[in-house]
C-alpha cells in the first residue's frame, strides 16, 4: 500500500534518492541554476521551495536548516542574503522548471532548473582586527 508516501523513487534506494535530491539543491544554491533530467527536476523541486521559503524567513531556525543542508556557515550567510535581496516579500515560486531538449544518449528530457529572479551569491564582507605593532 502506498499510504502517505509521495515522490519519485528515480531508480534508487532511499538513502542514495536523498543523496541525490541535497546534492542536486546544494548545487542548485550554490550556482544559481543546475541542469538535470525532468523526473530530477520535478523531484527537487518541491524540497528546494520549502529550503527557500524558509531561508527568506530569516531566523535561527531557517539558518540551521540551511547548515543542515549545506554544512558551511559562510554559504549559509551568503544563500540567506542572496534570497533576502533578490524575493524580499515572497512566499512562494521561488524556483522555474524550463525543458531544454533531449540527452543524445537516452532520449531523456532535460531541464534547467533556475530561480525565478536573479540571485548573486556574494562573498559577505568580514570584520578583520588589526593589528597594533609594540614600538
Amino acid at each position: 500500500m502506498k499510504h502517505r508516501m509521495s515522490g519519485k523513487k528515480l531508480g534508487r534506494n532511499t538513502l542514495q534518492r536523498a543523496s541525490l535530491i541535497k546534492n542536486q539543491i546544494r548545487a542548485l544554491f550554490t550556482h544559481g541554476s543546475i541542469k538535470t533530467t525532468h523526473a530530477k527536476a520535478v523531484a527537487l523541486s518541491s524540497l528546494a521551495e520549502k529550503y527557500c521559503h524558509t531561508a527568506v524567513k530569516a531566523n535561527l531556525t531557517s539558518r540551521r536548516a540551511l547548515y543542515d543542508l549545506l554544512q558551511d556557515r559562510h554559504w549559509v550567510k551568503r544563500v540567506e542574503s542572496g534570497l533576502l535581496q533578490a524575493f524580499p516579500n515572497y512566499n512562494l515560486n521561488f524556483l522555474r522548471i524550463v525543458i531544454i531538449g533531449n540527452r543524445q544518449g537516452d532520449d531523456a528530457q532535460i531541464a534547467k532548473v533556475s530561480f525565478v529572479r536573479p540571485i548573486t551569491f556574494q562573498e559577505i564582507k568580514t570584520k578583520k582586527t588589526l593589528k597594533k605593532k609594540n614600538d
